[in-house]
């Protein structure tokens, strides 16, 4: 366990944090708006988020865009977590990797696998809306522009938070005895 550095003190934490600082104000500021009394939200953040989703034709914000409220449920449960255990962790996380303690990695890995997992029925659906032409019909489509700016800003959400996922992953295993030569005696490798 001599080659384990510090929690707190490697790049990766400290991208990490940058990255949980970054998502504060994403997910207070943009995400969980439709959970705020409308006269909450600052003109300047109704306007970013009216803009993004003029621009994008982002389907998970625009609401009715799924279908309606039964086909958007699955979304919208995804944006509860949000509220209730991610912007948590960005307070924890942040915290604990300053801190330095190695406990935090069972969170980070947490945030890491769930946040990754949400992402996925986000982008599969991105991919499953028809993508405009002469020919089309839907009031869904997006035109492939919209996919692309659509699919360029979810799709770090799924990339970062699974490499979190699993640096944690081999962070905890190192420090728990997963190295070569932390094996209890007896123990049979995986």
């Amino acid at each position: 366990m001599a080659n384990v550095q510090a929690a707190g003190s490697r790049v990766l934490d400290k991208i990490y944090i940058f990255y949980f600082l970054l998502l504060i104000p994403i997910a207070l500021g943009i995400d969980l708006q439709d959970y705020y009394p409308v006269e909450w939200v600052p003109g300047a953040l109704k306007f970013v988020r009216e803009d993004w989703i003029r621009k994008s034709g982002d389907p998970f914000l625009r609401k009715g865009a799924l279908g309606g409220e039964v086909q958007e449920a699955w979304f919208w449960s995804f944006t509860l977590l949000e509220a209730f255990f991610q912007v948590p962790v960005f307070f924890i996380a942040i915290y604990g990797l300053l801190i330095g303690t190695p406990k935090i990695y069972a969170l980070t890995l947490a945030y890491g696998a769930s946040t990754a997992s949400t992402v996925i029925p986000c982008l599969a659906t991105v991919f499953a809306i028809p993508t405009v032409t002469a020919a089309t019909t839907s009031t869904l489509a997006l035109t492939a522009q919209q996919k692309w700016i659509i699919l360029g800003s979810y799709g770090p959400f799924f990339v970062f938070p699974l490499i979190m996922a699993v640096d944690s992953a081999v962070q905890l295993c190192a420090r728990v005895g997963g190295g070569a030569g932390g094996r209890r005696k007896g123990a049979k490798e995986l």
